[in-house]
Protein backbone atom coordinates (compact mmCIF):
# COMPACT_ATOMS: atom_id res chain seq x y z
CA UNK A 1 0.00 0.00 0.00
CA UNK A 2 1.31 3.45 -0.87
CA UNK A 3 0.42 6.39 1.38
CA UNK A 4 1.17 10.07 0.77
CA UNK A 5 0.80 12.55 3.64
CA UNK A 6 0.35 16.20 2.63
CA UNK A 7 1.15 19.08 4.95
CA UNK A 8 2.14 22.75 4.77
CA UNK A 9 5.18 22.43 7.08
CA UNK A 10 7.40 19.52 7.99
CA UNK A 11 7.97 20.24 11.71
CA UNK A 12 6.35 23.59 12.56
CA UNK A 13 3.03 23.30 14.35
CA UNK A 14 0.88 20.59 15.87
CA UNK A 15 -0.44 19.15 12.60
CA UNK A 16 3.09 18.84 11.23
CA UNK A 17 4.28 17.01 14.34
CA UNK A 18 1.30 14.66 14.21
CA UNK A 19 1.85 13.97 10.49
CA UNK A 20 5.53 13.21 11.11
CA UNK A 21 4.68 10.79 13.93
CA UNK A 22 2.12 9.10 11.69
CA UNK A 23 4.73 8.85 8.92
CA UNK A 24 7.24 7.21 11.27
CA UNK A 25 4.63 4.69 12.44
CA UNK A 26 3.52 3.85 8.91
CA UNK A 27 7.11 3.30 7.74
CA UNK A 28 7.53 0.59 10.39
CA UNK A 29 4.66 -1.48 8.96
CA UNK A 30 5.34 -4.23 6.44
CA UNK A 31 3.90 -3.65 2.99
CA UNK A 32 3.41 0.11 3.50
CA UNK A 33 5.31 2.73 1.51
CA UNK A 34 4.70 6.11 3.16
CA UNK A 35 5.96 9.54 2.11
CA UNK A 36 5.27 13.08 3.30
CA UNK A 37 5.05 15.97 0.85
CA UNK A 38 5.37 19.47 2.34
CA UNK A 39 5.21 23.01 1.03
CA UNK A 40 7.82 24.43 3.43
CA UNK A 41 10.69 22.06 4.26
CA UNK A 42 12.94 22.95 7.20
CA UNK A 43 14.56 19.63 8.16
CA UNK A 44 16.37 17.06 6.04
CA UNK A 45 15.66 13.54 7.31
CA UNK A 46 17.50 10.58 5.82
CA UNK A 47 15.81 7.26 6.60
Amino acid sequence: MKILLLNTNDISGGAAIAAYRLLKGLKQRNGVQAQMLVQSKKVVIIV
